[in-house]
């Protein structure tokens, strides 16, 4: 393409008409420019002209949506820049199906597969009110169960139908070969998977019934001037930049910008929903999609790095080599994302604990129908790769309170990675289940909650392939039983565990002593009444086994439930739970 210089650009394009001047003003002239990134100068030098950034491939290219105005003020900033083109040819957004064809077809997914669907209403839109429809699959859809949930969403952004295209290609593919195909039979039954498709679906609407190709249309409609007409000069919130990570410092303040990050945090309907329903369900991982840029993106950038960040990256290679590039040369990159902008995937990690990735499909905003869906399918693989990562490696189990029985929210933390950055990591309320992906190796667990005995639980070894099971019963301090501590350093007895457990009718205590020590081993129920002393006396220093049989002192067998296991030395008691079947 011919280059023409800067200061004459903006003037010719300038005079360029709006495609409906009755409702559009000159700040709608929107350009898509390429940034190179071949100079000294750095793109996070223009953060203060919080653009709309398309993609950004370190070291080399940045692609961002601008108008005439904030093209000259890059350019005087010194950069170099390339017009690409806006409304390709065969373009036409009316080509992908509309707000109500999407909505029939989860409905016939929901009566045909009444067995493994639920069909639900996430929540409502800002401004029209339109259902925000949310499709669970699962061989029990009607329960919530002791299952881990996966999530998979699209449209954050109007001008984006191909990511909505991949959430139901993957609904799609799932259904047609259950019970046929059994690594989809074992994911749907095993798992809570869940489907939101159009996150914004007054903004797609209004898209689509308009034809909006040049400019796209990308925020919600949210009136921000309440004149009670759409105002494409100023209305309107860019969901992606109104998540309470990052929001402060992100996305722009301006509401005629098409970043606008809104009011406050989650001030619109669409990004409340998804907050309400990701505390409720907790997703272990998840897919946000986009468009464009053929890239993973995951948080984050900034330093400190975040503390899974290298489980992040291997998960996000895995996807990558699953996910070819349009045209089939290469593959999606992957790439960090600054978290600083009141992203989606920044807000469900860094308090959700759910590693969920942006994925920025396509080369192109609206490709051409045939072009989408072929997107679409290709973004498959990788999506089904995390159906299968979440069996693990990591561990997972319950926590129980010590006294009652009853499922305990507490906090799961793994003392080999910092997590100051992030919230808390907890098990939910409802099973007191918890889930922490790990990649191979041994661990240190630390399992705390106000009014409990926090336990330390040493040597966690995590194996390829499969979740380790860790379940822990939190003694109250409250409760009659002495207050025991397992914290590192107070106890002569460490790397303290019991394997199997469960157990049957055999189990194993194992700890190692750093001196000798009278030692008492004690299985107690959760009221605090001894079952059975397993062991009492003088112990040398060293690797130490006791083993137990399962049968109380009249040999008549302990019954199935939550015990209690203390190992008594002179330097402190360590605790341990076990669980007989």
């Amino acid at each position: 393409m011919k280059k023409l210089h800067p200061f004459l650009l903006v003037f010719f394009l300038s005079l360029v008409p709006c495609p409906d001047a009755r409702s559009q003003t000159k700040s709608n002239h929107k350009y898509v420019i390429r940034i190179r990134s071949d100079q000294k100068q750095s793109i996070g030098s223009l953060a203060d002209m919080n653009l709309d950034y398309v993609s950004e491939h370190k070291g080399q290219t940045t692609d961002a949506v601008v108008s005439a105005e904030e093209l000259a003020e890059i350019s005087l900033r010194g950069f170099k820049t390339d017009i690409l083109p806006m409304d390709p040819p065969g373009v036409n957004v009316t080509q992908y199906p509309s707000y109500d064809q999407v909505v029939d077809q989860l409905n016939y997914y929901a009566i045909t597969y009444p067995q493994i669907v639920k069909l639900d209403t996430l929540g409502y839109s800002e401004t029209w009110q339109m259902m925000i429809p949310v499709l669970k699959l699962s061989d029990h859809p009607e329960l919530e169960e002791d299952e881990p949930a996966i999530l998979f969403d699209g449209l954050h952004h109007a001008r984006e139908p191909v990511g909505m295209e991949c959430t139901l290609t993957i609904l799609e593919h799932l259904l047609r070969n259950y019970g046929s195909d059994p690594r989809v039979t074992n994911w749907v039954n095993d798992n809570e998977i869940w489907f939101i498709p159009m996150i914004n679906p007054e903004g797609y609407k209004y898209l689509v019934d308009n034809n909006l190709s040049s400019p796209w249309w990308r925020k919600n409609l949210h009136d921000n001037n309440s004149n009670g007409i759409i105002d494409q000069d100023y209305d309107g919130i860019d969901l992606n930049r109104n998540y309470d990570w990052g929001w402060i410092t992100g996305g722009s303040g301006d509401p005629a910008s098409w970043v606008y990050r809104g009011t406050n945090p989650f001030s619109e309907s669409e990004t409340e929903a998804k907050r309400q329903w990701a505390l409720v369900q907790k997703p272990v991982l998840s897919l946000t999609y986009h468009s464009y840029g053929e890239q993973i993106l995951y948080s984050w950038l900034d330093r400190p790095l975040s503390p899974d960040n290298n489980l992040i990256i291997e998960i996000a290679d895995s996807m990558s080599v699953r996910l070819p590039r349009t045209g089939g040369i290469g593959n999606y990159s992957v790439d960090p994302t600054e978290c600083t902008t009141g992203y989606s995937q920044c807000w469900m990690y860094g308090e959700m604990g759910t590693i969920e990735y942006t994925v920025e499909t396509a080369n192109e905003f609206v490709p051409p129908l045939t072009v989408g869906m072929q997107v679409a399918g290709d973004n498959l693989q990788a999506a089904l790769y995390l159906l299968d990562r979440v069996r693990g490696p990591g561990i997972t189990g319950h926590i129980f309170d010590g006294k009652s029985g009853l499922p305990v929210s507490a906090r799961i933390k793994i003392m080999q990675l910092a997590d100051q950055l992030v919230s808390p990591r907890m098990s939910d309320t409802t099973y007191g289940r918890y889930y922490r992906l790990l990649q191979p190796g041994t661990y240190t667990v630390l399992i705390s909650k106000v009014g409990y005995v926090t336990q330390t639980i040493e040597t966690v070894v995590v194996n390829e392939n499969k979740l380790t099971e860790l379940n822990v019963v939190l003694q109250p301090i409250a409760s009659g039983i002495e207050e025991y501590s397992t914290e590192p350093g107070l106890s002569v007895c460490t790397g303290a565990r019991i394997y199997p457990n469960p157990a049957n009718q055999e189990a194993n205590v194992e700890f190692q002593l750093s001196v000798e020590s009278p030692v008492t081993v004690r299985l107690i129920d959760l009221l605090g009444r001894e079952i059975r002393t397993l062991h009492q006396g003088i112990l040398p220093p060293g690797r130490q086994l006791i083993r137990w049989n399962g049968k109380s002192n009249e040999g008549a067998s302990v019954k199935p439930g939550l015990y209690i296991c203390l190992i008594e030395t002179k330097g402190g008691t360590s605790r341990l739970s076990l669980i007989k079947q």
